[in-house]
């Protein structure tokens, strides 16, 4: 089956027995090897039940099957971690029901799931979740598994695989993937990071760039290149870590007139401004100064 691909982990079981309990208080209960059903969340009849129904049921069943492993095999620490648990198995109920019926288009209904969680969580009694790790990647995916699902193949695993290439260490993925929830790593990582070690950036620089500044380290490429282009114009050194933050400060914030006029004013010139930023390369991302002693103060501050 190809949502096996997801799981890299077979049934464990010789078999896997499924029974409609009348009188069932539950919808489903995912026991382990023995899944009970309310019997009109299991049952069904060709000539008497509608195709929606037929529907309903395949999401159901697919959704306590992906609990004999998001739920049995793998269990949560705690009661207060279930979101982590029901998240996994909605998405690998859409995932498998796209799989077997592709005619449905099934995932175009997975966004009433996603409407209802946004309003609920409109709410004013909403709340974060209790128990959630920042640096962890079950949380990434499971924050909202309805709407990242269709990326995960895509986008979220080779980004992951990128990133671990680089970086190696499991957390340090981890954080810089919660940095970079919204950059396009696949496309831009790859030529970008080349070209830094084309010119020489140590490794050591360039995994500090990428953890702490994802956003930047994964721009567009053409952009990339031109404020890479901006960098080596100014003087940088590729070998020295000034190179990458001069990247980010061009990237960012590239040197604003009013910056210039400031230094124009005290008798400097632009090359005398290029010089400061050489020296302080995060200084065109810092606020203007609001007055003339304080212009001062900032002229000094590079030199």
């Amino acid at each position: 089956m190809e949502s096996l691909w997801y799981l890299s982990t077979p049934y464990p079981l010789s078999k896997l027995d499924m029974v409609a309990v009348p009188e069932f208080s539950d919808g489903a209960m995912e026991n382990y090897g023995l899944i009970t059903y309310r019997e009109n969340e299991l049952l069904y009849d060709d000539l008497l039940s509608p195709a929606a129904r037929k529907q309903i049921l395949t999401i159901v069943v697919s959704h306590e099957v992906a609990h004999q492993w998001f739920g049995n095999l793998v269990t949560m620490e705690w009661w207060s971690h279930l979101w982590l648990n029901e998240g996994f198995a909605t998405w690998i109920s859409y995932m498998a029901t796209d799989i077997m019926f592709p005619e449905w288009k099934i995932w175009t209904q997975f966004l009433r799931q996603t409407a209802d969680g946004l309003r609920m969580d409109a709410l004013e009694q909403s709340h974060p979740i209790e128990g959630a790790s920042s640096s962890d990647l079950p949380m990434i995916l499971s924050r909202n598994p309805l709407l990242l699902a269709r990326s995960l193949k895509n986008y979220i695993i080779p980004s992951y695989d990128l990133l671990k290439s680089l970086l190696l260490v499991d957390q340090k993925v981890l954080t810089t993937f919660m940095r970079s929830s919204l950059v396009d790593i696949a496309n831009n990582m790859v030529p970008n990071i080349s070209l830094l070690r084309q010119l020489g950036v140590p490794h050591s620089a360039i995994c500090s760039f990428v953890m702490n500044n994802p956003r930047i380290a994964f721009n567009k490429h053409t952009r990339f290149v031109e404020a890479v282009n901006k960098v080596k114009e100014m003087g940088f050194d590729p070998m020295k870590t000034a190179f990458v933050i001069a990247i980010h400060a061009v990237i960012k914030q590239p040197i604003p007139e009013s910056k210039l006029e400031l230094y124009k004013r005290w008798g400097r010139s632009k090359d005398i401004a290029l010089l400061a930023c050489k020296r302080q390369p995060h200084w065109p991302c810092l606020a203007t100064p609001p007055n003339t002693a304080s212009s001062s103060s900032a002229v000094h501050f590079c030199f």
